[in-house]
């Protein structure tokens, strides 16, 4: 039977994380147990309060969740320790560290929830060389203040990350490796949104706003559907690897440049999309618009920026149809706005 466990900083009881009174005080004693017992797949871990750290919390000396009894789960409370979306914060103070990473073994099917990861100089989920942190859910968790709000060295496969909030990181997520999917999250005043996409990664009804570098920064295949990329130093752009971005039903507006991948390697095929920047296409880039039912006269994308880009593709009389034009709505998305 699952068991539900309890953190509280304040608490002052037996820090056995038995109830709220007697409540761990640390994240790390949570994952890694006290007295013979630990957190396993399908338990519960209640978090309330605010904690702050000067040393890593690595979540490897903890159990890990499987596909059969399910995750473990960190669920961030109110004071009455209920779940309506309060965060549990862990606060850096300022230290040079990871707040969470994954050191010694990789772990599995964790779940996140309600977590702010705040004010430190390094990442706030970190996976180690080798030491990853696959199959696991972040959700509706903040990342504010950070070097880099979720970083990967080598791997975080089929991680999932929803409604997520990344402020003022350098990256907010960066090195996002196999499979990742990135779904109604928000990237606000960071250097990059998302740095160093490699493999595969879906990025779904996500805004990216007033991000210095780019938005995203791509080196493999990507999908980014139904997103809005604003007022960013470049809104897509790719490095040295294979730039191969899906790019659909998307409004890139107000950044230096719109797409700006390598110039020989990869091509950037988009769709059903709206580009409004200083440069929509940079000349270096290399794009395929999609078209409707196989039609090579309509490409489905609409540029209004320079006049140079005006051969990448025009718009013909079926266009509001199709189209995230000036004056159209994401139709069949919706941004979750912070």
């Amino acid at each position: 039977m699952a068991t539900t466990y309890y953190v509280d900083p304040d608490a002052s009881g037996d820090d056995d994380g038995t109830s709220w009174i007697n409540a761990w005080t640390t994240l790390a004693r949570a994952i890694a147990g006290t007295d013979g017992t630990a957190p396993v797949a399908g338990d519960t871990v209640k978090c309330r309060g605010t904690l702050n750290v000067s040393t890593v919390t690595d979540l490897s000396t903890g159990n890990s969740g499987n596909k059969t009894d399910g995750f473990i789960y960190y669920i961030g409370c109110n004071a009455l320790g209920e779940n309506d979306g309060t965060y549990f914060e862990i606060n850096g103070g300022g230290n040079t560290i990871n707040i969470i990473n994954s050191d010694a073994n990789s772990v599995t099917n964790i779940w996140f929830e309600n977590f702010h990861f705040t004010n430190a100089d390094g990442s706030g989920l970190y996976a180690a060389t080798n030491k990853g942190i696959y199959y696991s859910v972040i959700h509706n968790c903040k990342f504010s203040l950070l070097e880099y709000g979720v970083s990967s060295c080598t791997r975080m496969d089929g991680c999932h990350f929803h409604k997520c909030l990344f402020l003022s990181c350098t990256n907010g997520i960066r090195y996002p490796y196999y499979h990742i999917d990135i779904i109604n999250c928000s990237f606000i005043a960071c250097g990059y949104g998302i740095y160093y996409v490699q493999h595969t990664a879906s990025i779904i009804n996500c805004l990216f706003r007033d991000c210095t570098s780019a938005g995203i920064f791509i080196q493999a295949t990507a999908c980014v559907h139904g997103c809005i990329i604003h007022n960013c130093g470049q809104g897509i752009t790719g490095g040295f690897g294979t730039f191969q971005p899906l790019v659909y039903a998307t409004r890139v507006t107000s950044n230096s440049n719109g797409i700006d991948g390598p110039p020989t390697i990869g091509r950037a095929v988009v769709g059903y999309c709206y580009f409004d920047n200083t440069d929509d296409v940079n000349s270096d880039a290399r794009i395929s618009e999609l078209t409707d039912a196989g039609e090579t006269t309509n490409h489905l994308v609409e540029y209004s920026g320079d006049s140079a880009d005006d051969d990448y593709g025009y718009i013909d009389s079926d266009a509001d149809n199709y189209n995230l034009t000036e004056s159209a709505t994401l139709r069949s998305v919706a941004i979750e706005l912070p």
